[in-house]
């Protein structure tokens, strides 16, 4: 059996808690591929505010649910701020 492995990333702009379900390609072109039975897993990280640098900040960011779907994948997550933050999550998709 042979795995097909892709990754994707998306910039959103959050605070508190949030629940969102991304599809379709990445800014980069990158095309989520996924089912229901693919491991996904998803990391979130803040980015400076030309959108290149990740970095760790002030702010705890956290995701605690990933339910991957039919070329798509809902999360939900957290940040640790009132006020919209500048994120990026990644995907490491496996199928």
């Amino acid at each position: 059996m042979g795995w097909n492995f892709n990754v994707t990333r998306w910039e959103i702009r959050e605070s508190k808690t949030f629940t969102l379900t991304f599809g379709g390609a990445d800014a980069d072109g990158n095309v989520l591929r996924c089912n229901d039975k693919s491991v996904v897993l998803a990391q979130i990280h803040e980015l400076s505010s030309d959108k290149k640098s990740p970095f760790i900040g002030a702010t705890s960011m956290s995701i605690d649910n990933v339910a991957p779907g039919d070329n798509a994948v809902t999360v939900r997550g957290s940040i640790g701020a009132d006020t919209d933050r500048l994120a990026r999550i990644t995907f490491f998709v496996v199928m």
